[in-house]
């Protein structure tokens, strides 16, 4: 597992060296539980906007891959509960049994290309937007 150090922090955006074969869209965790998300990569540091308070991080702190794209979980149970970011509840309900229930659809990815305009299907009548 690859571990980096920050070498700076600031505005929810921490650069991190040292942390080799990262991918766009990688999870990074933190300490304390914090996760980060790589969106700015360059040859001897990462750009990673922090998914959290980043009043506990600090310049030294590890920093480990996860090797994981960010995904969410979807479905029907997430139906009426309020969640972060990354899908960890907020309503103070049970995470782990409900979150992954049969009826779960399970994860997707947090970003993905959208269909082009000419795979869509046609529309069936003009509409008008004035």
């Amino acid at each position: 597992m690859d571990v980096g150090r920050v070498i700076s922090v600031g505005d929810g955006i921490a650069g991190v060296s040292g942390v080799r074969g990262g991918m766009l869209g990688e999870m990074l965790e933190f300490g304390g539980g914090l996760f980060g998300l790589a969106l700015n990569l360059e040859e001897d540091r990462v750009g990673v906007v922090l998914l959290g308070a980043s009043r506990h991080i600090k310049e030294g702190d590890a920093v480990r891959r996860t090797s994981r794209i960010i995904s969410v979980p979807v479905g029907d149970a997430l139906l009426g509960r309020v969640v972060d970011a990354l899908g960890r509840p907020l309503d103070g309900k049970a995470a782990s049994r409900r979150l992954r229930s049969p009826r779960s659809s399970g994860s997707r990815r947090a970003s993905w290309i959208a269909s082009g305009s000419t795979s869509r299907c046609t529309p069936a009548s003009r509409r008008s937007t004035r």
